[in-house]
């Protein structure tokens, strides 16, 4: 069978279109199953909780999901090459620390990130967060990207996992969390 030169390039056109939209699903869906793997997993095990992370810029040395009972923690693995999503989902997290105090923790955990340019963000931004070296929590639990937040109840339970940027919807749904407890 040959296929006439005036249908060829929208044939061709029409092939590439499909095989783009073939690797779109086949890279979201695979995303999804690797979020929904790491969800289930952490859900699981509890290891996480009492994990040790080397404290950056403090007189601690480290420091564990489990250090602050009574309050939620939300544990926020993010990095100094996001900035721009960083920053603003840091600016949501400042504000939602302010408005319950004593209720909430952010141990910002940064991931594969150069000294300098941490502590650059760090004393750039002075967030009220607890900085922690977070690349060796990042491999060890399999993260499936940066920026991915975990959220823990005052009882030490995992409530929720987000991965991605930060947006006003997620926002809304931790207040609410929040305030419900």
């Amino acid at each position: 069978m040959k296929l006439d030169e005036k249908y060829f390039v929208p044939f061709i056109a029409i092939v590439a279109v499909v095989a783009a939209l073939i690797i779109v699903f086949f890279t979201v869906s695979n995303r999804q199953g690797r979020e929904e793997a790491f969800k289930e997993s952490i859900a699981e095990q509890d290891s996480l909780r009492y994990h040790r992370m080397p404290v950056l810029n403090s007189t601690t040395d480290s420091l564990s999901i489990s250090s602050f009972s009574d309050q939620f923690v939300i544990l926020d693995f993010w990095a100094s090459w996001t900035e721009s999503f960083s920053r603003q989902s840091h600016r949501q997290l400042a504000n939602l620390k302010e408005q319950y105090p004593g209720k909430v923790e952010i141990i910002a955990a940064v991931v594969r990130d150069k000294p300098e340019k941490t502590q650059e963000y760090i004393n750039r931004y002075d967030y009220p967060f607890h900085f922690v070296e977070g690349t060796a929590v990042f491999n060890g639990f399999n993260v499936p990207g940066v920026p991915t937040q975990l959220v823990y109840r005052p009882n030490g339970k995992l409530s929720s996992v987000f991965t991605g940027y930060a947006d006003s919807t997620r926002m809304d749904s931790l207040q609410t969390l929040i305030r419900n407890e």
